[in-house]
C-alpha cells in the first residue's frame, strides 16, 4: 500500500507582510475612536465631579447660614470631600510636593502650595460673598445673598480652569494660549476669563491644545460648569461672556478679542 506523505503549507513572506500591514491598518482606523470615546467618558465623568463640588457649595452654605451658593473648591473647605472631585480625569496630577504654587494647564493639574491640594476646577470668585482679591475693588460686583443673583441658571459656580479661582469681568479678553490659558501664576495678579479659556474638551487630546490662537476666530471647544440654581452641562468657549459671572454683568456685543 503506498501512503501519500502530505506536504505542510508554511506562510510565504509577501503572505506575513500582508496580513502585518491589515492589522496595522486595522488598527489605525481603531485607536482613535477608542481615544474619543475615553476622552467622551471623561467629559461625562468631569461633568459629574463639578455637579457634586456645586451640591457641596449648597450645602455648606446652608450649614454655614450663608444666602448663596458657596464655591468649594480644592484646598479651600475640601475636609470631607474626596480629592479625585477637584480633579478632571482628562488632567494628570503633579509629582508633589513641588516648590511653589504651580498652574495647571489643558491637561495639567493646578497646584497649591498653601494646602498641598491639587484640582482641575476654578471658583467663580464673585461668589464667595467677601472683598478677597480683585472683588475689594469691585464690591459692587460681589453676590452677597441669592436674592442679588438675578440669573441663577447662567451664573456660574465651578469651572474647568488651570488656577483655583479667579474674578472675571466682562472687558476680559480670551488667552491666545489655549493650552495654558493665562499661563505661569504671578503673586498677588488675578487674571479673569483667561484662567479658564483652555481647550480641554470638545478639541480632541487637550495636550495638543493651539499654543498661539487667533482669538479674532471663534473659539473651539467647551468647559465643564455648574450653576448658582444646582444644574450643570458643557458651556462652548465663545459664549463665557453671555453669562453672568457678577452681579452687574452687562453681557458684550462683541466678544473681547
Amino acid at each position: 500500500m503506498n501512503f501519500r506523505r502530505e506536504q505542510l503549507q508554511a506562510f510565504t513572506l509577501i503572505e506575513l507582510l500582508v496580513v502585518i500591514a491589515i492589522i496595522g491598518i486595522l488598527a489605525a482606523l481603531l485607536l482613535p475612536a477608542l481615544a474619543a470615546a475615553k476622552r467622551q467618558a471623561q467629559q461625562v465623568h468631569c461633568l459629574s465631579n463639578v455637579r457634586q463640588l456645586n451640591i457641596a457649595g449648597h450645602l455648606f452654605a446652608s450649614d454655614n447660614g450663608f444666602d448663596h451658593p458657596f464655591p468649594i473648591t480644592g484646598g479651600w473647605t475640601n475636609h470631607d470631600i474626596p480629592e479625585t472631585l477637584f480633579i478632571c480625569p482628562s488632567t494628570e496630577k503633579p509629582k508633589l510636593p513641588l516648590p511653589t504654587d504651580t498652574a495647571g494647564a489643558a491637561d495639567l493639574c493646578w497646584f497649591w502650595q498653601r494646602s498641598l491640594s491639587v484640582g482641575s476646577y476654578a471658583a467663580n470668585g464673585w461668589l464667595y460673598g467677601s472683598t478677597l482679591g480683585p472683588a475689594s475693588d469691585y464690591k459692587n460686583f460681589i453676590f452677597a445673598k441669592n436674592s442679588t443673583t438675578d440669573h441663577p441658571a447662567e451664573t456660574p459656580v465651578h469651572c474647568d480652569a488651570m488656577w483655583r479661582n479667579f474674578w472675571p469681568l466682562e472687558t476680559d479678553p480670551p488667552s491666545p494660549n489655549l493650552y495654558a490659558g493665562a499661563g505661569p501664576l504671578i503673586p498677588h495678579v488675578y487674571p479673569g476669563m483667561p484662567q479658564c479659556t483652555i481647550l480641554r474638551h470638545g478639541g480632541g487630546n487637550p495636550g495638543n491644545a493651539p499654543r498661539d490662537f487667533d482669538t479674532k476666530q471663534r473659539l473651539p471647544g467647551f468647559l465643564n460648569m455648574s450653576f448658582a440654581d444646582g444644574h450643570a452641562e458643557g458651556e462652548k468657549l465663545e459664549n463665557l461672556w453671555k453669562l453672568y459671572w457678577h452681579k452687574d454683568w452687562i453681557p458684550p456685543g462683541v466678544r473681547p478679542q
